[in-house]
């Protein structure tokens, strides 16, 4: 998944961001390993109490090589187990990642299409894929179908994002 990787800055404004989603990311391609490098700094700001990992991560830079990165959060990973929802909450950031800047993507419901085959083919978001043939037979507005699932996702109250 090369042709999608979401932003640090918005990483960093989600609210209810975990290591598992960090993990995940990164493991997936969805975010530059030096997300989880701003992952781990904020980790630190924000809490009295962390790893030796993860104080470790949060002193990398864009100096260090990407497979040291990837190594120290390794450590990080190995210790929080990935719930089976991460791949749907990883799902939902990067849908919801793409709606907000999808004027960047040249068709941005092929990078739905994209995403539907890099995440196993989710039964939660086929109706969002041009190719796939609506159960009742009528036209679908995938974008409209796109901002209703956002809408009515449980994720997006969990990571506070609205849609603009």
């Amino acid at each position: 998944m090369n042709f999608l990787q979401i932003d640090r800055q918005f990483l960093l404004a989600l609210k209810d961001l975990q290591w598992q989603d960090i993990c995940f990311a990164v493991t997936h391609k969805l975010i530059h390993p030096l997300g989880a490098v701003d992952f781990a700094v904020k980790v630190i700001e924000l809490n009295a109490v962390y790893s030796e990992a993860e104080l470790e991560l949060a002193s990398k830079t864009e100096h260090d090589s990407i497979e040291d990165i990837i190594r120290t959060l390794d450590k990080i990973c190995t210790t929080h187990k990935l719930p089976p929802e991460t791949s749907d909450r990883c799902l939902f950031l990067a849908l919801f990642w793409l709606y907000l800047n999808q004027d960047k993507f040249q068709d941005p419901l092929a990078i739905i299409e994209s995403i539907y085959a890099d995440f196993d083919y989710p039964e939660s978001i086929k109706h969002l894929v041009r190719y796939m043939p609506s159960e009742d037979g009528r036209i679908i507005d995938f974008k409209r179908e796109w901002t209703c699932f956002l809408d009515s996702s449980p994720y997006r109250s969990l990571f506070a994002l609205k849609l603009s």
